[in-house]
């Protein structure tokens, strides 16, 4: 599986995409749900640090493309305006 992540309105360096590189290399990270206002989430049982993520530098209209294994998610918006993207997931042989 592929992921395509697409900044629509990000503050480079300020919030977008953050990763933990190589993350989609090591053995499978095991997961629980939790409930966050009414919504089911998922969380990682033993996450790695954040000092060893990475902000990926995008520019509105930017696309990334990276393996589904890859831990990824949405940085802190350390910025005045929202940050909004567009993800989606593309299964293949």
């Amino acid at each position: 599986r592929t992921k395509v992540w697409i900044a629509i309105n990000v503050d480079i360096d300020n919030n977008g995409l953050l990763v933990f590189p190589k993350s989609h290399r090591q053995d499978k990270f095991s997961y629980d749900v939790i409930d966050i206002d009414g919504k089911l989430k998922p969380r990682i049982v033993c996450p790695p640090p954040l000092s060893s993520s990475f902000l990926v530098p995008t520019n509105s209209s930017d696309a990334i493309i990276f393996d589904d294994l890859l831990l990824h998610g949405g940085s802190p918006n350390n910025s005045y305006s929202p940050r909004i993207s567009f993800e989606f997931t593309c299964l293949h042989n």
